[in-house]
């Protein structure tokens, strides 16, 4: 048996815990502060529950989307346990934005879609998609229902049309 005994006066206790606090909050705001801004304020808006319309609504509003206040549709849809060439593409514009549906792979997500009233030269046909696992946005999307000269981005608005 090994016995061993560490001798500590109160003030170096209090340093040690001080310390060792520093470390986690560092550690936690670190990544934070050294990515770009763009990264940190998506790292915000995910954290966010949208557990109603009116949170989902403002949550697009983050953005800079003006949407009518009620979804055009609400789907529920299981993101594939493979991805294919065109999902693996989409995962890469969720990636982008700092989400990644990898982590729901398999798992089943509602999607609402909603009617965007701003978009940039696009009065008509333009639609917000969230995704939305247990109350989070998990991803997302902005896209145009026209078949010619139609797009798809991610959320943030000062992103080029496609």
């Amino acid at each position: 048996m090994f016995v061993c005994s560490v001798r500590f006066s109160r003030g170096k206790v209090v340093l040690c815990c001080m310390v060792l606090l520093m470390a986690i909050v560092a550690a936690g705001l670190l990544p934070r502060v050294l990515a770009p801004e763009s990264t940190s304020v998506s790292l915000i808006l995910q954290s966010q529950k949208v557990a109603d319309n009116d949170a989902r609504v403002e949550y697009l509003r983050s953005y800079g989307w003006e949407v009518e206040e009620e979804p055009e549709a609400i789907e529920e849809i299981v993101v594939p346990e493979e991805f294919n060439n065109v999902f693996t593409k989409y995962n890469e514009i969720q990636k982008q934005q700092g989400f990644d549906l990898e982590k729901q792979k398999g798992q089943r997500v509602k999607r609402y879609t909603y009617v965007v009233t701003n978009y940039p030269d696009e009065p008509e046909y333009v639609r917000a998609n969230l995704l939305i696992c247990k109350n989070r946005v998990v991803g997302g999307d902005i896209c145009s229902l026209k078949v010619q000269g139609g797009f798809l981005h991610g959320l943030k608005m000062e992103e080029e049309k496609e």
